[in-house]
């Protein structure tokens, strides 16, 4: 039999582009198994297992979002870092002589430098998020396979 695997890159997984829309990712399928899990009642071994498949799919997403936001919150503190040099280095002091310290507040205090500093908070508040909902995942992981595990000892064995 013949290997029909695609090769798959980190790259294909991250992409190569900044994905600056990173608010619209849909987290459907995370919430949606997130809720399911607050009230779960494990009724077989079954179903347990078909909740950890589910449980290890959102995991898998949840970790395709954050190398994703990774990659975009290095880029925007690399962008933040060129912005206030880039500000410094052009502020010209309009009341005398331009001091280093004058340069250092004007690049610190630009506008420029404020928006993307607000958008790495964004890319840096979403970060916590899902590495929390991905502990939360994984956690909810380890009890439902604890549950089946006690499922199967309980059955009885053929003899």
């Amino acid at each position: 039999m013949e290997n029909d695997w695609k090769v798959v890159t980190v790259k294909d997984l991250i992409g190569d582009k900044f994905d600056d829309e990173f608010e619209t990712w849909d987290m459907s399928e995370i919430q949606q198994l997130v809720s399911e899990l607050q009230n779960l009642d494990i009724f077989d071994i079954a179903h347990s297992e078909k909740m950890q498949l589910r449980a290890l799919r959102c995991a898998d997403l949840i970790t395709g979002y954050l190398g994703k936001i990774v990659k975009l919150s290095s880029y925007y503190e690399a962008k933040a870092n060129k912005v206030k040099y880039s500000v410094a280095l052009d502020y010209k002091s309009t009341e005398g002589k331009t001091t280093q310290e004058s340069r250092k507040w004007a690049g610190e205090a630009s506008d420029e430098l404020m928006e993307v500093e607000i958008k790495l908070a964004k890319i840096k508040g979403t970060k916590a998020l899902l590495e929390k909902k991905f502990e939360i995942i994984i956690r909810m992981f380890h009890s439902i396979k604890d549950v089946a595990s006690g499922l199967r000892k309980s059955l009885p064995m053929n003899s």
